[in-house]
């Protein structure tokens, strides 16, 4: 290594560390041990050239996400139990601690062009099978086709922007919420790619609403079984029910068409007005100041606001609760998004069963409530009000919601997923495969 590939190494990794300085931050605050684990992963990524590799000649499957999450980790996961694949990750701001031993190596994105010469010459040795792009950043799949790279680009979708975009009726405030420059690459990569990993039915109705025939498979973000809580199969308290919100909350400055379906305060006098406990544990990197919040948690006794879980302590905290909140009234927050709510199912849900405890949701999110009337592992309100939520609870049998959360989560991990996600793999590179000229011939 020269001095000045040295120095551009040292600046990069600075960037890079900067970068993830807020979640150490926030681990450090809340966790010790986990923070040292964090701080390991980080290390070892960044050391990752002077380490020994740990692939093995097996076909190697690519990921980029921008901001790594628990799907594309599960994924990985899911391709990991089939014993045929190595994964790659390319990524620059994550929970390495969380995603480091779901993936054979993780490497840091610094640029599109630097992954695209990475990911060359992973193909010219012959060993990449697929490459697959979040729609949270769709640069490097957007070269992939433009370059004409020779490997299948398949395409997971994370809340699609071209989806949300589709199902919004009202366009005020568009600009401010989604770049419609993210909604044009979607436009552009989705009906050239090889296949569509669909997180939520949106993405069937939209292709056919648009004339777009990539194929598709729907897979959800799924349980992992390692975070696995025990099942208390009790309530917490005899004659008061408590339910929790764990995830990204929105404080009522923001408009209420594009976020108010994580404006939790909304719910707060209905809850009071049910004598039902809510708790809202907002995400451990809560960035937003919300005064109404804490006002909120003074003067009513139904709302608790807390500091945010790290990932290591999310199942235990989460476990201490009755119910998990699914409710997403999209016409009281502002919402007009039907259709798109209708099909979501996000991944708070596959935390609360893997912390153990039954979900509560409404009619209107449709596929959720086919879920939770599935397995049983839960209580559907006829509306995402709180109106009648106590008399519902405590007409249900609660021993019954916590053995059908057991069910559910042994059937929706992502280890149980691998057969449905290698085969759609394989048929996305066969039919790329068919589609490339013969070795030889002109073009």
């Amino acid at each position: 290594m020269t001095r000045t590939d040295g120095r551009s190494l040292l600046l990069r990794s600075w960037a890079f560390v900067r970068r993830n300085l807020g979640h150490l931050s926030v681990y450090l605050y809340y966790d010790l041990p986990f923070t040292v684990q964090f701080t390991v992963s980080l290390v070892r990524v960044m050391l990752r050239r002077l380490l020994p590799s740990r692939l093995d000649g097996r076909p190697i499957v690519v990921f980029h996400e921008k901001w790594a999450k628990h799907r594309v980790a599960n994924q990985a996961r899911a391709l990991r139990a089939s014993g045929q694949y190595q994964t790659i990750l390319f990524t620059w701001q994550f929970h390495l601690a969380e995603l480091d031993p779901s993936f054979d190596e993780i490497r840091i994105g610094w640029s599109v062009n630097q992954m695209g010469r990475e990911v060359r010459s992973l193909e010219a040795a012959g060993n990449l099978h697929s490459l697959v792009c979040s729609t949270t950043d769709l640069a490097l799949g957007q070269a992939c086709l433009d370059e004409n790279w020779n490997v299948p680009l398949v395409v997971s979708t994370y809340d699609s922007y071209w989806s949300q975009s589709h199902f919004r009726k009202s366009t005020s405030n568009f600009d401010s919420v989604i770049d419609p420059r993210m909604v044009q690459t979607e436009q552009a990569v989705l009906p050239a790619c090889a296949g569509v990993l669909a997180r939520w039915g949106d993405v069937p109705i939209l292709f056919a609403e648009n004339g777009v025939n990539t194929p598709y498979i729907k897979l959800w973000d799924l349980c992992d079984p390692a975070s696995f809580a025990p099942i208390r199969g009790t309530p917490r308290e005899a004659g008061e029910w408590h339910v929790v919100s764990a995830g990204i909350v929105f404080p009522m400055s923001f408009s209420a068409e594009a976020f108010g379906d994580g404006q939790m305060v909304r719910y707060a006098s209905a809850f009071r007005e049910e004598r039902v406990h809510l708790h809202v544990h907002p995400s451990p990197h809560f960035p937003f100041s919300c005064p109404e919040y804490r006002r909120e948690n003074r003067e009513n006794p139904y709302f608790h606001l807390h500091r945010g879980v790290p990932p290591r302590q999310a199942c235990r905290v989460i476990g201490s609760y009755d119910f998990g909140w699914l409710g997403f009234d999209f016409k009281m927050s502002g919402m007009n998004q039907e259709r798109y709510y209708r099909e979501m199912i996000p991944l708070r849900a596959f935390g609360y069963l893997e912390a153990g405890i039954p979900l509560l949701t409404s009619e209107s999110c449709q596929v959720m409530a086919d879920l939770v009337k599935k397995y049983g592992c839960g209580l559907v309100l006829p509306e995402p009000r709180a109106t009648g939520m106590r008399q519902l609870i405590k007409d249900g049998d609660y021993g019954e919601m916590c053995e059908g959360v057991e069910r559910a989560r042994k059937a929706l991990t992502a280890e149980g997923h691998s057969s449905v996600l290698t085969r759609f793999l394989e048929g996305s590179r066969d039919r790329f495969m068919a589609s490339r000229p013969p070795a030889g011939s002109p073009g």
